[in-house]
């Protein structure tokens, strides 16, 4: 395991506890995703699912027959578990699984969704392991964000070096290319979300304090410190108010079929 994937399973480990509520849930990628997957009783599952935020909102949707919530972080699947049970939603299994080897037969899914985790992933694997799980006419759902998208959110505008930092997202061209280029992939669209926000100043102290997002796990503790103070500076040069702050959040859900 390199330094970042050190750096990351040691962050999940600290957030797991509080990322319910650090993390906002856009229930429109979830509506897209119904109206795509047509099939009674489908079997799906999610992958890097986290504490089983959208795999809840996954299972309100479909009401699938079979639904797995995979993820490698044992911290945040055990929030997923308590959560879901505590939900008495239809006993999805939770169990820890890397996105380069799927443990399933071939062709033994209808869906696969993974939501603001595939940054996090090996995507060309990733992507072979999806072909080969998925049914014929299976589909793969990948919601993220674009390294264009996270230039434009307020963290992208105002706090230091977080673009600089996140390398790790795809660009919308260079991942359409991937998935096409995968045997077994249809490439069928992108769906792109504008949301608005609004906070206030220690709303947004909190989310960078609590790491929120992995990206602040990148700084070191002096340089977050730095940066922080910096951002509100930056803030305050911007608003008028910190206690109120607009400000929009970009988004992008891949559609991709099984062929």
């Amino acid at each position: 395991m390199n330094k970042t994937g050190r750096i990351m399973r040691e962050h999940f480990h600290r957030v797991a506890g509080v990322y319910r509520g650090i993390r906002v849930t856009d229930p429109e990628p979830v509506e897209e995703i119904k109206r795509r997957v047509r099939v009674k009783n489908a079997k799906g599952m999610d992958l890097g699912c986290g504490t089983g935020r959208y795999s809840e909102k996954v299972i309100e949707a479909l009401k699938p027959g079979l639904f797995i919530c995979a993820d490698l972080n044992q911290s945040m699947l055990f929030q997923a578990r308590k959560f879901l049970r505590a939900g008495k939603y239809n006993q999805p299994s939770c169990l820890v699984s890397k996105e380069r080897k799927l443990p399933f037969k071939s062709g033994s899914l209808d869906f696969i969704t993974t939501f603001n985790a595939v940054h996090h992933f090996k995507v060309t694997r990733f992507l072979r392991e999806a072909a080969q799980t998925l049914k014929p006419g299976g589909w793969l759902f990948i919601y993220t964000r674009t390294p264009r998208q996270n230039r434009n959110t307020i963290w992208g505008k105002f706090f230091p070096q977080f673009c600089t930092k996140e390398k790790r997202l795809w660009p919308l061209f260079k991942m359409r290319r991937q998935i096409k280029k995968t045997p077994g992939l249809k490439f069928v669209g992108a769906k792109q979300y504008v949301f608005g926000r609004a906070t206030g100043w220690k709303e947004l102290r909190k989310f960078a304090v609590k790491k929120s997002y992995s990206t602040f796990s990148l700084y070191g503790k002096k340089e977050f410190v730095a940066a922080l103070r910096k951002f509100k500076q930056k803030l305050q040069m911007r608003f008028s108010d910190l206690n109120r702050l607009h400000y929009t959040a970009e988004n992008i859900l891949y559609l991709v079929r099984k062929t």
